[in-house]
């Protein structure tokens, strides 16, 4: 399927991922798990991944990105509260806690 220019229209797609155009110069990914990747709340503590995407709303990813949980990066899970919500992340060298929610739009790659 060809490129759109109007926001909101289809851009490209791979085996995984469907991008979208939100305008502004923003692009969506809707992700779709394959073997091998899960979701960073899926992860057990001591576990290591690399993000691949972000599901969803865009909103969510630019604060994300903003804490520096970009695409390409490794994160690794320290631990998960005993209710199960927060969990601590390692990204670049500091911890950060995410709420569960947060953290299932964000899809990873086991390393």
């Amino acid at each position: 399927m060809p490129a759109a220019s109007e926001k909101g229209d289809f851009v490209s797609e791979n085996e995984s991922q469907f991008h979208f155009d939100c305008g502004r110069g923003l692009s969506m990914v809707l992700g779709i798990m394959v073997a091998g990747k899960t979701t960073l709340s899926e992860l057990n503590p001591g576990q290591a991944a690399r993000i691949l995407a972000y599901v969803g709303g865009h909103e969510m990813h630019l604060r994300l990105m903003e804490m520096g949980l970009i695409p390409d990066t490794e994160v690794r899970c320290v631990r998960i509260a005993p209710m199960g919500d927060p969990l601590e992340v390692e990204v670049r060298g500091y911890m950060l806690s995410l709420r569960r929610a947060e953290a299932s739009r964000i899809e990873v790659e086991l390393l």
